[in-house]
C-alpha cells in the first residue's frame, strides 16, 4: 500500500522560510511565495532550476522555480512580495505614490568625496 504523501525525502532537502521570506540553497538566497514564513519547505536541484516544494490545500505541492544563482548573489521575484513597491521605486509618505530612488543631496557647498 502506498503512503497517502509522498516521503519528504523525495522532495529534496529541508529549509526553513525566514522572515524576509527567503530559504538559503547553496549560498544563495532564493525567495518563496507569500505566507510560508516560519514553515519548513523542500529544495531540490533539477536541471539549471531550483524546486521549491510545500505543504498546500491540497497536501504537498510545487510552490515555485527559480534558475539556480552563484553563492552571494540573490534570487527574488517580485511577485513573491506583492505588498512591495515594484524594484527600483518607493513609496512617498506624504502621498502615496511610487516614485523613482533618487540619492541622498550633499549640504549646499560640499563636493563629493571618492572614497
Amino acid at each position: 500500500m502506498l503512503p497517502a504523501t509522498p516521503h519528504t525525502l523525495a522532495l529534496g532537502e529541508e529549509r526553513l522560510v525566514k522572515k524576509d521570506q527567503t530559504i538559503s540553497w547553496g549560498g544563495v538566497r532564493y525567495s518563496t511565495p507569500p505566507g510560508r514564513r516560519g514553515q519548513r519547505v523542500w529544495c531540490r536541484a533539477q536541471g539549471e532550476e531550483l524546486v521549491i516544494c510545500g505543504r498546500g490545500e491540497h497536501g504537498l505541492e510545487e510552490l515555485c522555480r527559480h534558475r539556480l544563482s552563484t553563492p552571494g548573489s540573490r534570487r527574488i521575484l517580485d511577485e513573491h512580495y506583492l505588498d512591495h513597491p515594484p524594484a527600483g521605486t518607493c513609496t512617498s509618505q506624504s502621498s502615496g505614490r511610487a516614485r523613482p530612488r533618487r540619492s541622498p543631496s550633499l549640504p549646499s557647498g560640499r563636493a563629493p568625496t571618492a572614497g
